[in-house]
């Protein structure tokens, strides 16, 4: 019983901090971010079977890359804040 209070437990802070990292993300087109560390800009989003609002984006960053279908639950995706 002690072991799956335990694994109860983990799966609870697991949940807590994916909720800290995705909370109040809103993603909408020409969104200012921060992924991985660069500044980049949201151009685009996929919309998926699970979530209608999007669940992936598609970012253009300064250095003129662009990365496909991040999702928005992503740790290395931000919003700028100024």
């Amino acid at each position: 019983m002690k072991e799956i209070e335990d694994i109860l437990e983990r799966l609870e802070k697991a949940s807590e901090r994916l909720q800290a990292v995705a909370q109040g993300r809103v993603y909408n087109v020409g969104t200012k971010v921060l992924y991985k560390g660069q500044f980049g800009v949201v151009t685009d989003l996929n919309q998926g079977a699970e979530d209608p609002q999007g669940s992936t984006v598609d970012l253009r960053m300064e250095d003129g890359t662009v990365h496909e279908k991040v999702s928005v639950t992503s740790a290395a995706l931000e919003l700028l804040r100024k």
